[in-house]
């Protein structure tokens, strides 16, 4: 696995298996993310769910206003933000380790 900004192959891709399903994020296609639900004994035909294409940064900087503002509590708290730092260093540790799938609940 190559990580970098410089390489001249352009690879944006995360999947994500789950005990119901997987989501496929690719970055280089149309249709960014497919979900496919586990039936029984096969994998269903991919749909496409919608989503914001506003960029992240710029959403969490309007909620941040949008709380300041209105004097309401966010959409999320520092639970789930352990809970997306727990994610990340998962998937780090899946790439150290030539991206063995790592369970964790």
């Amino acid at each position: 696995m190559k990580l970098g900004w410089l390489s001249p192959e352009k690879k944006r891709k995360l999947t994500i298996v789950g005990s119901q399903g997987a989501v496929i994020f690719d970055d280089t296609l149309r249709e960014k993310v497919h979900f496919y639900k586990y039936l029984e004994r096969k994998i269903s035909e991919p749909s496409y769910p919608s989503y914001s294409s506003e960029e992240p940064l710029l959403a969490e900087l309007r909620e941040f206003i949008s709380c300041l503002t209105k004097k309401r509590q966010p959409k999320t708290n520092f639970v789930h933000g352990a809970w997306v730092v727990k994610v990340i260093q998962k998937m780090e540790e899946s790439i150290i380790k030539d991206g063995i799938i790592i369970e964790f609940s």
